[in-house]
């Protein structure tokens, strides 16, 4: 892939975080970049609640995916999990 499609996946992954469906991952202390979403499974249930993510921003060193069966929303489900686990991650890898 290109670098500049890739700059542009990367840019738009942090507006998810900075203006987007996963704002309240903003007040991190570590910037953070992402992608929310919800995958249909059919019938009558309730769509699987995804976020994937990595971080830090500019020098990344860790992907994390959250996938919730039947959760719903990404942004309302996903999200907050991911949010404790890069809070988790922060504060063991450069909190000191």
């Amino acid at each position: 892939m290109p670098s500049a499609d890739l700059e542009i996946i990367r840019e738009g992954s942090r507006a998810t975080v900075t203006q987007g469906s996963a704002r309240s991952l903003a007040a991190l202390p570590l910037a953070i970049a992402g992608k929310t979403g919800t995958a249909e499974v059919g019938g009558n249930k309730t769509p699987h609640a995804w976020f994937t993510s990595f971080g830090p921003y500019e020098d990344p060193e860790l992907v994390i995916t959250v996938l919730v069966e039947n959760g719903g929303e990404g942004s309302s489900i996903a999200v907050p999990i991911a949010h404790d686990v890069w809070q988790w991650y922060y504060e063991k890898r450069y909190k000191k």
